[in-house]
């Protein structure tokens, strides 16, 4: 078993860059009101960057509902959905997978989130592990806990800002989006995960702590900041320059 503790080895074209252009299959109605869903990949996270906010944003009792609504959330399926098929998105040679495969992950809690009327929690809130774990948070599903898993996180406060290298203003130093993956896992996600402590160490039963899926917001966010600056503005504006 992966452990997270130890080394792992508006013109038409601008709305599609910002992810306005995917075809809408179905809606939801939150609180009285029709959101419009697109594809998988595009349905609830946009996928220009910046938009999830920063889960501090949120009130004590906001990020109590959100943490809850997660809890609710786990299931046993979904849990071993990571915990099961997760180690072939962590693996170097996969690359751009383990963000698609994470993005895809996401956009299962933002459905349910919709669907029970808790759209102001979408996207998914990111949490920065330079910050302390809000209390909130300090949390685990009954799945990942004792007597068969390692509980909620042990350490409050990692004390981990995001490396210069992951900066916004020079993600586009690496080459791909597979190679950003590569980088990243490593030297950051992974101790990331260690430092945490508790489930968060277990590649089996991270999925199981509600702040895995805001930390991973944060990832989400970074792999879409390196394809909006390095791929798809440059297109737009080429697009446009061209008109």
């Amino acid at each position: 078993m992966k452990d997270f503790s130890t080394k792992w080895v508006l013109p038409s074209a601008m709305l599609w860059a910002m992810g306005c252009g995917a075809a809408v299959e179905e809606e939801v109605v939150d609180d009285g009101e029709v959101v419009s869903l697109g594809s998988l990949s595009q349905a609830f996270t946009p996928t220009q960057p910046g938009i999830r906010p920063n889960i501090n944003a949120f009130s004590a009792s906001e990020r109590t509902t959100l943490a809850n609504a997660i809890l609710t959330f786990l299931t046993a399926p979904v849990i071993d959905e990571h915990g099961l098929n997760g180690h072939s998105w962590h693996h170097p040679s996969v690359g751009e997978e383990f963000f698609i495969k994470h993005h895809e992950y996401l956009n299962q809690l933002e459905a349910y989130l919709l669907s029970n009327g808790l759209g102001q929690f979408v996207p998914v809130p990111e949490w920065n592990p330079a910050d302390p774990i809000p209390s909130q948070f300090m949390v685990a599903d009954a799945l990942v806990s004792a007597p068969n898993g390692a509980g909620p996180p042990t350490n409050q406060t990692p004390n981990m800002p995001v490396p210069p290298q992951f900066a916004d203003s020079v993600l586009c130093n690496f080459r791909t989006a597979s190679d950003l993956a590569v980088a990243l896992e490593g030297p950051f996600h992974d101790p990331v995960h260690g430092a945490v402590g508790g489930a968060m160490a277990s590649l089996q039963d991270a999925s199981g702590v509600p702040l895995f899926w805001l930390w991973h917001g944060l990832l989400d966010d970074m792999y879409h900041e390196r394809t909006w600056r390095c791929e798809t503005l440059p297109a737009v504006l080429s697009v446009l320059h061209a008109t």
